[in-house]
């Protein structure tokens, strides 16, 4: 199986040279079988035109139940002909397939070969009851060997001379098409060197006067192709002109995307180019053309222009050349699109989008590089966990935006202070690491990190306003705290709790003692048991409205800790702990059954279509038994499972997958709804989207909050909404703050939002009352 676009170009070159070593059944055989191997189809067949209607003359069938295969009329290779898309599917969307309708295959490619001058006409037909793999590859792969059927089958009617000159044109365009796609600069992400590549090369192989490439916006309804270059084979330079504007040229453009190529021997004297005489042709001395329209995915998105100085006689030979590398041409576009989307999926996996430090995945890459350089004898790190203390007040009382404002002005801060050698990072949201180098002037190393610890004196000015924050430090050295990132990072971050449960704003190093036998913890682990038994746990709900009815279609269960001392304690303050200690198990458990209970009194106040959503922990996952205890919350009530939906995050997504698997399969089977949270905040891979049983998204609100005014974050949260749409998954939008967000959001099709503009997270009394007043 093919891993890269390069293997392509192996595939045809191998193709050519075993079909130029057999006789003309014997290369057509090997072809359609290929092609088979390539597209993983079920069969492939040439169909040839004999006494007005069409043969089957050459078939590689590996599924016998296509049989019998159907004889074909004239008109329909008419219709052929004029289709400008290579791939059908079931049920009939064109009279192409028609013919093939009781035929055990859902998809089909369907080519013309129309090379009247080599005695070839007909088509080729691929079928497959599945979806074709590598559709993007299918343009230059059916070109190529289309020229290469034609090529084995000579006209008797054409002279000796004549045939060995036309194959010899053939070899060398066909070995020119090699080389081009075999060369580096075509799987670059640079757009311009590959183009003018491709001009130069044309140019020279058809001994054109000029060549030039030519785009269309991104915008599929822009009325202009701009000019990319223009090779020119007399001065042998590139340049830029001006566009091609459709309403200038109307009958051009027509052309263009009514026909494969456009061959023009005498530019004076054909009529789909009048309107081109005066302002181009004459003016740049243009006698003959040969332009061929770049396509994808059916449409035109540029234009490949042959241009000669004096009349010409184009062949058919060239034609196909033209046309084969205005398809390389869309190959390597699709290539360089396809490079920058995984790049930014790359960028998503290691720098975090909202501060664009790197994030927790290249922080650890950044320690373990740090390892392999240093000398254990004589060099040490150290890992600095900075965590702010109560950083969640700041969202609740002001909004996430300004809570993301000030996490902008403590990364500006932060960095500004960085010396040589040292690294920021973002581990989430309100954490942070610094990576330093240890001397041997130990205490040196206390007064950097005091003046970390300092830079927090000093009031945030956040949209005219001073915010004040403190934070907690904890601190781990290599090698004697841990001789691997996570163990450090882990570290660092148990010191940093013991820094903030002895009060907060101080600052800890990482003892041994610390995992197990930290008085302060044990105290707040006693806490968690008892607030649990003495009913100190409340649910705070958050509505989600449906952007299409404005209905209210879902509540969201949000926990929070009315600690009888220390006041509302945020989940980020009490969660991790209760994760470490295994309070996390119970504590779920009276989440679950609380929530479902809440849904059900709203049911029986008339909410019937309400869906109750519920964050579960990877660590109640990892108990085995979450499926039975939802279960039983469910029977205990009677409530409908479908309204019920279970929130994991990413990373517990991608770890432990076959237990995961099939704890998900299970909660599934009981007719409960599962959905990802925060989605693109975690590990941004998108396997588990097509192997979980997922039934929503909920997309993180750092990726939605800007789309209203930067385009960049608007085509990544488009990106998502269309992603999860094309998975048939319900999408979620969090974090909704401003108008503009939702509207930017209802233009894209989300189907749900949650957010501070709807609704903050509110008590079930007060959210009840708001359901109440509620009105669309």
């Amino acid at each position: 199986m093919l891993q890269s676009e390069p293997e392509l170009f192996e595939v045809l070159q191998l193709i050519y040279r075993e079909m130029d070593q057999r006789s003309v059944p014997e290369a057509i055989y090997y072809a359609l079988e290929q092609m088979n191997h390539f597209f993983q189809s079920d069969g492939a067949v040439v169909y040839t035109t004999q006494n007005g209607r069409l043969f089957p003359e050459y078939e590689a069938m590996l599924n016998t139940s296509l049989y019998p295969l159907p004889i074909l009329s004239s008109e329909w290779l008419s219709e052929v002909k004029a289709s400008e898309t290579y791939i059908h599917t079931t049920p009939i969307s064109s009279p192409i397939i028609e013919p093939f309708i009781n035929m055990p295959a859902a998809y089909h490619i369907v080519v013309p070969l129309d090379y009247k001058d080599l005695q070839l006409t007909g088509a080729l037909v691929v079928f497959s009851n599945k979806p074709f793999k590598r559709d993007h590859s299918i343009t230059p792969l059916i070109t190529l060997i289309g020229v290469m059927l034609a090529q084995k089958q000579p006209s008797s009617k054409i002279q000796e001379e004549s045939v060995l000159y036309r194959t010899d044109q053939v070899r060398r365009q066909q070995s020119e098409f090699m080389r081009l796609a075999k060369d580096e600069r075509l799987n670059s992400v640079d757009l311009v060197p590959a183009m003018q590549m491709l001009c130069e090369s044309s140019a020279h192989t058809l001994g054109a006067s000029r060549t030039s490439i030519w785009l269309k916006d991104k915008d599929e309804h822009s009325s202009f192709f701009e000019n990319v270059t223009l090779y020119s084979s007399d001065t042998h330079t590139h340049s830029k002109v001006a566009p091609l504007r459709k309403h200038e040229y109307p009958g051009y453009f027509h052309t263009i995307e009514e026909e494969r190529t456009v061959s023009i021997d005498n530019t004076s004297l054909d009529t789909r180019v009048n309107e081109l005489q005066d302002g181009y042709f004459h003016k740049n001395n243009i006698h003959a053309l040969l332009d061929a329209p770049i396509l994808c995915n059916g449409k035109s998105i540029g234009i490949l222009c042959v241009e000669h100085t004096q009349p010409r006689r184009w062949t058919f030979e060239e034609e196909a050349f033209v046309s084969s590398i205005a398809d390389l041409a869309a190959f390597v576009l699709e290539h360089i699109e396809r490079k920058k989307a995984e790049n930014e999926v790359r960028n998503l996996a290691y720098v975090d989008p909202l501060t664009q430090l790197p994030n927790r995945n290249q922080m650890e890459s950044t320690i373990e590089d740090k390892i392999s350089q240093v000398d254990e004898q004589t060099d040490q790190f150290a890992t600095i966990y900075i965590d702010l203390d109560q950083f969640w007040k700041v969202n609740e009382a002001l909004g996430y935006k300004v809570g993301d404002q000030l996490i902008l002005a403590i990364t500006r801060r932060l960095h500004s202070m960085l010396e040589t050698g040292e690294h920021l990072g973002r581990l989430n949201g309100d954490s942070f690491m610094i990576l330093t180098k240890v001397t041997c002037q130990q205490h040196a190393l206390y007064r950097r990190i005091q003046a970390f610890k300092d830079a927090f004196k000093e009031a945030f000015t956040v949209n005219e306003q001073c915010l004040f924050l403190t934070c907690s430090i904890g601190i781990a050295f290599y090698p004697d705290h841990g001789d691997y990132s996570g163990v450090l990072i882990q570290n660092a971050h148990r010191a940093m709790y013991d820094a903030k449960h002895s009060g907060r704003n101080g600052l800890q190093v990482y003892q041994d003692s610390m995992e197990h036998h930290s008085k302060e913890r044990l105290i707040f682990e006693m806490n968690l048991m008892q607030g649990l038994e003495k009913g100190q746990f409340q649910l705070y709900y958050q509505p989600q409205i449906d952007l299409y009815s404005k209905k209210i279609v879902g509540m969201e269960a949000l926990i929070r800790w009315n600690h009888h001392e220390h006041g509302l304690v945020s989940p980020g303050d009490f969660i991790p702990l209760a994760e470490i200690t295994g309070h996390i198990v119970p504590i779920g458990e009276w989440v679950i059954k609380e929530a479902v209970g809440q849904l059900k009194e709203w049911n029986e106040m008339g909410h019937k279509d309400l869906s109750l959503s519920i964050n579960i922990s990877p660590r109640q996952f990892q108990q085995g038994d979450l499926p039975e205890m939802i279960n039983r919350a469910i029977q205990q009530t009677g409530v409908s499972p479908e309204m019920l939906i279970i929130e994991i995050t990413e990373s517990l997504a991608m770890e432990n997958q076959d237990r995961i698997m099939k704890q998900m399969e299970e909660i599934r089977d009981i007719g409960c709804c599962i959905a990802i949270d925060d989605f693109g905040s975690g590990y941004s891979s998108l396997r588990y989207l097509q192997h979980f049983p997922i039934q929503s998204l909920k997309i993180d609100r750092r990726f939605v909050e800007n789309i209203s005014s930067n385009p960049k974050d608007a085509a990544i949260a488009e990106t998502m909404i269309n992603l999860a749409r094309n998975l048939e998954l319900t999408v979620v939008a969090e974090g909704i703050e401003e108008l503009e967000q939702l509207k930017a959001l209802r233009k894209m099709d989300c189907h749900q939002v949650q957010g501070y503009l709807i609704s903050k997270p509110l008590p079930v009394t007060e959210v009840t009352k708001w359901m109440k007043e509620y009105t669309l």
